[in-house]
């Protein structure tokens, strides 16, 4: 499965995930905001109709959404959670 991903990186330390919302990704996306709303801050979420994106201004804040979507895309994608809950 190739999940289309966009990173910008700007200047001033913003830093943005853009998740194109393809069907097959609705629950993986659906896990993602909700670990996001409860595990991540100085995060800023904009949930459109086409796409999904994420948005920081701290280095460590984006690195550990960026690593906590690509666990979610492979426990989604392969049902191996060992353990973990998305």
């Amino acid at each position: 499965m190739e999940i289309p991903l966009k990173i910008k990186i700007c200047k001033n330390k913003q830093f943005s995930i853009i998740i194109s919302k393809l069907p097959e990704l609705t629950g993986l996306i659906n896990n993602l905001i909700h670990v996001l709303e409860i595990g991540c801050r100085n995060v800023v979420i904009n949930n459109c109709e086409t796409d999904l994106k994420i948005t920081t201004f701290e280095d460590r804040a984006m690195l550990s959404t960026l690593q906590t979507f690509i666990e979610a895309a492979y426990f989604s994608i392969n049902g191996q959670s060992k353990g973990l809950k998305f």
